[in-house]
């Protein structure tokens, strides 16, 4: 895949394969590209190039940095469970 935000290349010629049952982690320090990878993936962000795709019976789990919890009867465990 590939992406670029004007001149700055956030990722170029990536690939990555997660096979059945195989579970991952993203990690790396402020500024590497988790967050935007996983708007990618949510597609709140569209590629430049390449594409991604996945079994639709496989489930991506994601939380935010930052949740707005909009309901006053709703606990922050009720919020986590649906989101």
């Amino acid at each position: 895949m590939k992406l670029s935000f004007g001149i700055e290349d956030i990722y170029d010629d990536v690939n990555f394969y997660l096979n059945e049952n195989e579970k991952t982690g993203i990690v790396g320090v402020n500024g590497a590209g988790k967050t935007t990878l996983f708007n990618v993936i949510l597609k709140k962000i569209e590629l430049d190039g390449g594409e991604i795709k996945w079994d639709k019976k496989r489930k991506i789990g994601y939380l935010p940095q930052e949740i707005e919890i909009t309901s006053k009867e709703e606990t922050v465990f009720e919020y986590l469970y649906h989101a």
